[in-house]
């Protein structure tokens, strides 16, 4: 098992409401799963919970069958992380920013160069690769968020996101990249983007206040337009905004 939560709950200082309240999934090996929700249901904690950021109050988190022990870095080789809030070191160009990432995963002078050449043409930047990363538009920024966590190969992805900021053909493009990786890799993912999560991911996680309320399977016959509605119904409701002021009409 890649991901296993067991009953995990986490409250941020001076809050008394659970962020995760009993929170317990799994994805497994070559399963693509979306985490989907409405604002502040618990979905980037989640991510933040598995990449090591935070610490659960409560409860237990196994990465690869193993007990995560806080501020531990080594499985994070074999994992590929895209955050909501990034971090990069924004006076690094593009190409020299993901030498320093081959770096910390291992990965040898002979190879580095060769990877980050087909990473960089994948995600349609590598006109852009001397470029300091602070210059880059929102949407490039993104992309090499992506490339660094594609170029370890790693064998999970967990991605917060990830469609943030892309154009309408970036989306696509990366949409199809991971259609093709979800083969040999399991994915975690969060999007507000449910068109594109219902086309790609196999199980759908529905959080609110911290629980997951819904989790289902794409069943044989479904289309992604169903798993889309299906999604949309559990997250919205019937009502309209009523009462606009006079001024705003």
């Amino acid at each position: 098992m890649e991901i296993e939560l067991n009953n995990v709950r986490i409250k941020y200082p001076k809050q008394t409401k659970w962020v995760l309240d009993g929170l317990t999934m799994q994805v497994n090996a070559n399963e693509a799963v979306a985490l989907v929700g409405n604002n502040g249901c618990g979905k980037t904690t989640t991510i933040y919970l598995i990449c090591n950021l935070l610490e659960a109050n409560e409860g237990e988190v196994k990465v690869f069958d193993k007990q995560l022990v806080y501020n531990k870095m080594e499985y994070k080789k074999q994992v590929g992380f895209v955050l909501s809030t990034p971090t990069y070191i924004e006076e690094l160009s593009i190409k020299k920013y993901l030498q320093f990432v081959c770096r910390f995963q291992g990965i040898g002078k002979k190879e580095r160069d060769g990877r980050i050449a087909d990473t960089l043409e994948l995600l349609r930047i590598s006109d852009e690769s001397d470029k300091k990363i602070a210059t880059l538009s929102a949407g490039n920024k993104m992309k090499v968020q992506l490339a660094a966590a594609l170029i370890h190969n790693p064998r999970l992805l967990v991605l917060d996101e990830p469609f943030v900021n892309l154009d309408v053909q970036s989306a696509e493009d990366l949409k199809n990249l991971l259609l093709q990786l979800r083969q040999s890799k399991a994915m975690l993912i969060t999007s507000h983007h449910i068109d594109l999560v219902a086309d790609l991911c196999d199980r759908f996680v529905v959080l609110d206040g911290g629980r997951i309320t819904h989790n289902f399977t794409r069943q044989e016959g479904d289309t992604s337009e169903q798993i889309k509605e299906r999604i949309k119904s559990l997250l919205t409701n019937s009502s309209t905004i009523q009462n606009i002021p006079a001024w705003m009409k």
